[in-house]
């Protein structure tokens, strides 16, 4: 049971450095596809309709209602295969 809340820790904090919490995202060239770990396809469209929306990734996190681990994997995932892309920030207004 430590071994596997170890390897989601890990796995979690992997996609929290692609991803930071306040991450923007938008869909990019490529289809999304279910992850081989994830079998709930209303929670992927959940999520899908979320990001595509504005939400964040740690506002994504907030109101999937699962583990946020699953969340955030999946974003992850989205964007090593293309299907999302980060939104670059706004540049700051220099004086």
């Amino acid at each position: 049971l430590v071994m596997e809340g170890m390897r989601r820790f890990d796995e979690y904090r992997r996609a929290c450095a692609l991803l930071p919490d306040q991450a923007r995202l938008r869909p990019a060239q490529q289809r999304p596809t279910r992850p081989a770990e994830e079998h709930d396809v209303a929670l992927m469209r959940k999520v899908w309709a979320m990001v595509t929306a504005g939400a964040s990734a740690a506002e994504c996190e907030r109101d999937a209602g699962v583990e946020f681990s699953r969340v955030r994997r999946l974003l992850a995932h989205w964007v090593v295969e293309g299907a999302l892309e980060l939104v670059p920030a706004p540049a700051s207004a220099s004086k």
